[in-house]
């Protein structure tokens, strides 16, 4: 059906490949002898969005995520040079100790030398899902001229131990056109935030709605942020926000 719709001349694919209870499920065996058959068919549907197509701008993914199917995932924005408006919503049991962890590589998603669109909107929704930000800077210059950017993970993995703490900001820093942001990191195990003064400054201009939920926000974080137009503002921290002192009056303007 997919492929005889003209699928090789679509702009925009909306596709819900979610296999139920997953997140429910507690029991691997139990729930893949229940659903191995929906499981084989949503695999079979998001391999056939696996491969580029000429025109494709944007796409909208619902799916339970596996990390089989992160693996297509990494495929269809790799092969689709052209999309500028990507949304990912994942199914994941919050507690994975009885799944494999399933892992989305940032440096799969890209392939050297390959000309980009200029992204505007990239949505990544899955609380059990840890993301890999080894050698993430092609993608982030892919994702560079976003408006509207989402990381609501559990986790994410930067191949050492200190830069988890800073890549919230390293990750602002990258995104000077942002008017929309939200970072979401579900596991409350994360180190604290670094107190080293030498990360950069994110200055963005633009930017109006900020969620940040995180295991520690504080002042070193906040004070790194220049937001002259930010209006919104969402905080949850397991620490107390100003445990290391207080943002500059003026910091931010524009908050209501």
């Amino acid at each position: 059906m997919f492929d005889k719709a003209g699928a090789e001349h679509a702009t925009s694919i909306i596709l819900d490949a979610r296999v139920p209870d997953m997140a429910m499920s507690i029991n691997p065996y139990h729930w893949s002898m229940w659903n191995f058959p929906a499981w084989i068919s949503s695999s079979m549907l998001l391999s056939r969005v696996a491969r580029p197509f000429n025109k494709l701008t944007h796409l909208h993914l619902r799916i339970t995520a596996q990390s089989d199917i992160m693996l297509m995932i990494e495929t269809v924005l790799n092969l689709n040079p052209h999309l500028i408006d990507v949304v990912i919503e994942a199914d994941t049991p919050l507690e994975m100790d009885f799944y494999t962890q399933p892992v989305l590589r940032l440096a799969k998603t890209t392939s050297p030398g390959q000309v980009y669109a200029k992204m505007r909107r990239f949505v990544l929704r899955a609380p059990g899902l840890v993301v890999s930000a080894v050698n993430s800077g092609p993608f982030l210059r892919r994702i560079k001229s976003c408006t509207t950017v989402c990381f609501a993970i559990r986790n994410v993995d930067t191949g050492t131990t200190s830069p988890i703490r800073d890549w919230p900001r390293r990750l602002l820093a990258s995104l000077i056109n942002l008017e929309r942001m939200e970072i979401s990191l579900a596991d409350d195990a994360l180190l604290r935030t670094s107190t080293n003064e030498d990360l950069p400054i994110c200055i963005i201009p633009n930017l109006i709605h900020l969620v940040l939920d995180l295991c520690d926000v504080n002042a070193y974080l906040l004070r790194h942020i220049r937001a002259p137009r930010l209006r919104h503002l969402r905080i949850r921290s397991i620490h107390a926000i100003g445990l290391h002192g207080r943002c500059d009056p003026g910091s931010f303007p524009s908050l209501l």
